[in-house]
Parts: C-alpha cells; sequence; structure tokens
C-alpha cells in the first residue's frame, strides 16, 4: 500500500502499482513526449482532491485492468488534456462519491463510472459500459453508452446537438412521486438519444426538446411533453400485470456460470425485480425480462421475479425452483518446478493441477506455442529444449460426470523465460600503453565481459601478488621495468554461468629509466553544484597539456581549463615533454545533485537575547516544502514540523530542553523537484 499526504506525479518511465492501494490527494501523468507506462491492474486509488486524477502529456500507456479509482472530495474532476494529441485512455471503474459535482473532461474510455453526486461528462467524446447517475446530470458532448442508468427525482440536461448513442439499456424511470426530467440546455433547440434496436421505457418523465432516432422503439408512460420531442411515444400504462412464468434450467451445476433466466413482458410492467438463491449473482438484466446468473457456490433455491410499473410492485410473482448439483465443474491450473528465469539447456517439469474432477477419467495434452507435444494421462512434461518467450499450456479432459459428459479445461499460460548460459572474460589495457617514463602513473582498466546480472569483485596483481581485491575495475599505480600487471574477475549473485572466474590477458611494462621525469599536478579535489563553473589548479612542467575526458570542459588543452560537468567527474591531465615522456594526475570534480545546498545552524542559544536564539534553516534556491524533526540522544522526537519557518527555540511541549547534543533531520525539496534528506547535529546551549 502507497499513502502520500500530497499529490503523486508519473513523469516518466514505468509505474506498476502491484495491484495494491493507493491513497493520495491527487495522481497525474505529466511530461510531453517522454514515453511512460501505467500499470495498474486491480489495484484501488482513492483520491481526495479536487483535480484527483489529470493526465497531460504524450507517449503514455495504460493498462488499467481491473482497477477502482475513488474521487472522494465533493468536487472532483477525471482529466485527460488533449493538447498534445487525442489521445484515448481506457480506465476501469471509477466512483465519484463525494455529494457535489464530479467532472469528466475527455476524450476517456471507461468500464463503469457511478456518479454519486451530481455528474458531467465534457465535450470530448467517451465511450462507457455503464454509466450511474445518483443525482442530477450534464451531457456537454456527444458520447456512447452500453447501459445509462438514470435515478428517479433528478433533471438530466443534454447539450443542443449532442447525440447519446445507447447500445443495450437505458430506463429513465421516475416514480409517481419522483418524476425524471429531460430536456436540452436550450430550449428550441433539440438535444438526440440514439439507440438502433430493441426499446426504450421511460415512465414518470418530464420531457422537453428531446429527439429520439436509430430504429428502437421509445416509450414514454405517464409523461409529460413539454415539447420540441420527436420520436417519442406517449402513452398511459394499462394495469399492472403480475408476471409471467420463469423460464430457465432447472437443475445447474455448482459453480455454473451464464445460465439465463426469463420471463415474457405482460402489460403494465415498466421493470422486473429478480431474486436469486444465496450465493448465487445476477451478472446483468437485473429490471429485464431476462438476466444471467452465476450460481457460484449456491445451494438449490428460488429464482424469483415480481414486476413493477414504477410506482408499485405485483401483490405475486413467479418462481422457478433450481437444483444446484454439488458436483463441480473441473478446472485446472499448469505450475512449474521453478520460480522465475531457467538457464539454457536445465531441465523444466511442468505439471497439471485439476480440482473436481473426482474419480472420473482424465487426459493431458500438453502445447507448446499451440502444438501439441504430449497427450497421454500423464499430468507433467519435461522439457530442456525451450527459448525465450515459450508458452505452454495444458488441456484437460474430464470424461464420466455426473454433471457434464466430458469437459475440457485450458489451464493457464506459463511463459518461459530462458537465459543463455554465459562464460564471463576479462580484458586489462593500459591507458599509458606498456612504455612509460619514470615515475608516470598509469591507469590499469579491467573490462568484464558476458557477467548477466551478477555482481564482479576485481583482483588485481603486480607480479602475482594482489594489490587491489574491490569492485573498481581500474587500479593506478606507477610501475617499474618489467613489472606484470594482471586481474582475476569473481562473479557473485546473477545465474547461468558456466563459471564464476576469469584472468585477464597480462601485460607486461617497460620503464625508461633514462627519460627526463615529468612533473605533473592535477589540482585538489572539487565540489560544486549543479553545472557551476570552477577552474581546474593544474601545474606542471612544460610540454602539451591533455585533460581527459574533455566533458564540461572550457579546453582540453590548456592547464587550468574551466570545468562545469553535469556529473561527478575524475579529470586526469597528463603533460608531454619535449622528449615524448608524459606523466598524469588525477583531481575529481564532485557534483551535488540536488542544486540547492542547505546551511544549518548546528547551535543555538536560546536565553532571549534575540541572538542565535532560534534553529534557522537556509535553504538557498531550492522549491517547495522543508521538514524538520528533531530527536533527543534517545531517539525521542522532541520537534517536528512539515513546513518550517525557522521559529523553533528548543521547546518540548512548550517548555524548555535541557542543554546537550541532539539531531536533526531536515527534508526539502530541490530546484529538480529532488526529496532530500539530511542529518545533522544540533547542539543547544543557555
Amino acid at each position: 500500500t502507497f499513502n502520500s499526504d500530497y499529490a503523486v506525479t508519473l513523469s516518466g518511465g514505468t509505474l506498476n502499482t502491484n495491484d495494491q492501494t493507493i491513497n493520495a490527494v491527487e495522481f497525474s501523468v505529466l511530461g510531453f513526449y517522454t514515453p511512460k507506462s501505467l500499470n495498474i491492474g486491480s489495484s484501488v486509488f482513492n483520491l481526495s482532491g479536487r483535480n484527483p486524477f489529470s493526465l497531460s502529456n504524450d507517449g503514455l500507456s495504460v493498462t488499467s485492468g481491473t482497477s477502482v479509482i475513488n474521487l472522494t472530495n465533493d468536487t472532483a474532476t477525471f482529466f485527460n488534456s488533449t493538447f498534445i494529441s487525442n489521445n484515448i485512455y481506457t480506465f476501469y471503474d471509477v466512483n465519484f462519491t463525494g455529494n457535489g459535482i464530479g467532472i469528466i473532461t475527455g476524450p476517456l474510455n471507461f468500464h463503469n463510472v457511478t456518479f454519486n453526486g451530481k455528474g458531467e461528462i465534457g465535450e470530448k467524446i467517451c465511450t462507457f459500459n455503464e454509466a450511474n447517475f445518483h443525482s442530477d446530470g450534464n451531457f456537454w458532448g456527444s458520447h456512447s453508452f452500453h447501459d445509462l442508468n438514470f435515478t428517479a427525482g433528478h433533471t438530466y440536461q443534454f447539450k443542443a446537438g449532442t447525440i447519446q448513442t445507447i447500445s443495450n439499456q437505458w430506463k429513465p424511470q421516475g416514480t409517481c412521486t419522483d418524476s425524471i426530467k429531460l430536456k436540452s440546455d436550450l430550449p428550441g433547440s433539440f438535444a438526440s438519444i440514439k439507440k438502433l434496436t430493441d426499446s426504450a421505457k421511460a415512465s414518470y418523465n418530464d420531457i422537453r426538446d428531446i429527439h429520439c432516432t436509430g430504429g428502437a422503439t421509445f416509450m414514454a408512460y405517464q409523461s409529460a411533453d413539454q415539447g420540441g420531442n420527436a420520436g417519442w411515444n406517449f402513452a398511459n400504462l394499462p394495469p399492472l400485470s403480475a408476471p409471467g412464468p420463469v423460464n430457465g434450467p432447472t437443475t445447474v451445476c455448482i459453480n455454473a456460470s451464464g445460465i439465463v433466466f426469463h420471463t415474457s413482458p405482460q402489460p403494465g410492467v415498466i421493470s422486473y425485480q429478480w431474486t436469486v438463491p444465496t450465493g448465487a449473482s445476477i451478472v446483468s438484466g437485473q429490471g429485464d425480462t431476462l438476466i444471467v446468473v452465476d450460481f457460484g457456490s449456491a445451494t438449490s433455491g428460488n429464482i424469483e421475479v415480481f414486476s413493477s410499473n414504477s410506482c408499485q410492485f405485483s401483490n405475486t410473482g413467479s418462481q422457478l425452483f433450481v437444483t444446484v448439483s454439488t458436483s463441480p465443474v473441473p478446472t485446472a491450473s499448469l505450475a512449474t518446478n521453478t520460480n522465475g528465469p531457467v538457464c539454457q539447456g536445465l531441465p523444466v517439469i511442468f505439471t497439471a493441477t485439476v480440482t473436481g474432477a473426482g474419480p472420473n477419467s482424465v487426459r493431458y495434452q500438453f502445447y507448446v506455442n499451440g502444438n501439441s507435444i504430449q497427450d497421454s494421462n500423464i499430468n507433467s512434461y519435461t522439457s530442456t529444449g525451450l527459448s525465450n518467450g515459450d508458452a505452454v499450456t495444458c488441456v484437460v479432459t474430464v470424461s464420466g460426470g455426473s454433471c457434464f459428459n466430458s469437459v475440457r479445461v485450458t489451464t493457464n499460460p506459463v511463459i518461459m523465460q530462458i537465459e543463455p548460459l554465459l562464460t564471463p572474460s576479462v580484458t586489462l589495457t593500459s591507458g599509458q600503453g606498456n612504455l612509460v617514463c619514470p615515475a608516470t602513473v598509469v591507469l590499469f582498466h579491467a573490462t568484464a565481459n558476458d557477467i548477466g546480472n551478477g555482481t564482479v569483485n576485481y583482483l588485481f596483481a603486480v607480479n602475482g601478488i594482489a594489490v587491489q581485491n574491490s569492485q573498481a575495475d581500474t587500479y593506478a599505480a606507477t610501475v617499474h621495468n618489467n613489472d606484470v600487471i594482471s586481474c582475476v574477475i569473481t562473479i557473485t549473485g546473477g545465474t547461468c554461468y558456466t563459471s564464476t572466474s576469469a584472468t585477464s590477458n597480462a601485460i607486461t611494462m617497460q620503464v625508461d629509466n633514462s627519460a627526463q621525469l615529468v612533473q605533473v599536478n592535477a589540482g585538489a579535489d572539487v565540489k560544486i553544484f549543479g553545472a557551476q563553473p570552477v577552474q581546474l589548479n593544474g601545474s606542471g612542467d612544460a610540454g602539451t597539456y591533455l585533460w581527459t575526458p574533455p566533458t564540461g570542459l572550457s579546453a582540453s588543452n590548456i592547464l587550468n581549463p574551466v570545468a562545469s560537468p553535469a556529473v561527478t567527474t575524475i579529470y586526469t591531465l597528463t603533460i608531454t615533454n619535449a622528449n615524448g615522456c608524459s606523466a598524469s594526475d588525477f583531481t575529481k570534480v564532485e557534483v551535488e545533485e540536488t542544486g540547492c545546498p542547505i546551511s544549518v545552524v548546528n547551535a543555538i542559544t536560546p536565553n532571549g537575547d534575540g541572538i542565535n536564539d532560534k534553529l534557522i534553516i537556509s535553504t538557498g534556491n531550492c522549491n517547495g516544502y522543508t521538514s524538520v524533526t528533531v530527536f533527543n540522544r534517545y531517539g525521542t522526537i522532541v520537534f517536528q514540523s512539515k513546513q518550517y519557518q525557522n521559529d523553533w527555540q528548543g521547546t518540548y511541549k512548550g517548555k524548555p530542553l535541557p542543554d546537550g547534543t541532539y539531531y536533526a533531520v531536515i527534508t526539502y525539496q530541490s530546484s529538480q523537484g529532488k526529496i532530500i534528506s539530511k542529518r545533522t547535529d544540533l547542539t543547544i546551549l543557555r
């Protein structure tokens, strides 16, 4: 679970929420042209801000899975900018839970959207599997719905000239005490409702300037024609009839899904209220003459229906008793004997597990990339020849069950991750070659190859004697004539190695002892902030000068160039004299990435004399907040502020703290937006 008291922004890369819960004020996606991915699976977002979810970007891909986004502020907007492109992103369930107004600005696609308060959908085209309005609603553009549900007692306004297209269910059903108002936003100019097939039944509606098109039958029972309408059939309902018989299977298997029950339409009926046995659920169709039911673990019971004319239910209903068989429908899954990547050539065992087969006959047919490779009564398959990305599945056939004669069940696919076998090697090079002048500092560099994701340790040796053993891949030293330099690498962690060590080539160094010694000094190491320039203080003998690397330097062939690297860089100064001898020295320019160093007064004397009474923190050009937490020597928090104002005078709960040493943790935001925490000692002395 991820919790934040602030907004959360995705500006690049990939965010996987791993089906967890995210609690924050806002969530936004920013950054034009920067590729980014949002994978939210079955996560739940709880966002409390007024602009809780916004997309203002280009280059985004969204995988919404079955996620739920709850927008809890009374005023909340789900926003997708179209300034850069008309990218349409698909989200799953979005709930506006506040009592005020919920706004969608598209273009966007949704599975289900629910407005608890007033709902508004903007001008850009949006599509919905199901949209539920529990209060008033405004439609400012043309949109598409599979199901569109309104609530009695509320007003729904459509912008003149727009078309709302409904492919399945639309039932604006008011009651005899709470009507529904349908109207365009401009009296005298119409908006359209389009439905191609079937019928739409409105009841107890006040309708103005609404045209119905598309071929479906639009009925308006007990409704008022306020003018400007077209395509409606205004009529009075006949007396309410009881529902007809319930039709459907009388025996189903446990866990059966997609079972259809229906009744015939009756006079005077606007909707039908269905109930199913405990443990079963109505997947779709509640209110219609036909429902689809998943039985899950339900026991036997009645499928029952009552009819309604939007003001009352029928006195009697219709029932159908359904017997649920206790023989479960088989299920199957596929697993391997290993987790994660598999080394090339090693055996992988796939095992299919079946539940609910009982004593019945079971057969297992294994497939690799859709091609059958084993068909028998054995539930395992072993292979050493799979390739990366191969998909392995198993089709399980169960025969002779009481709820079925023969059932074929396909397992989940297992996608193989095959790692190639690696043979590590290492190459050693000398930055100054193998013939050098006296006192030359030679930089040796070891390049490790085929190391995968392991950690490499470098053991440098001179004449067979170890001189440096660490994870550093360079070794610098002066050498003697005929010194032999070598390196052995050792790899830890990682997988799929034929060997975890390798020995480099050997370099035999030659020293020209008759050559003149070259003096060179690259100067002291320095620290800068951001791209702040600094002059390098090189010195040494006359000759030609070469600074490497040249990145961030004003010039690479002078003794004292100006350096402004973007990242920490080690610069090498090489001086070559007239006789061709050279020597090198190094200096490091350390770049503080924050771009805004803070300064802290490490001692305060809160004695009321107006001098050094308060803890003062200077953040320079830093942005955003500065958070301060002060601890005593036992680790107890004695002061805390999320928006520090340079006003603490060494007190705890209004009383002065004793003299002594404390320490503070300071958290602030850099000019690049990075959150930084630093620890510092603090002395209180009165």
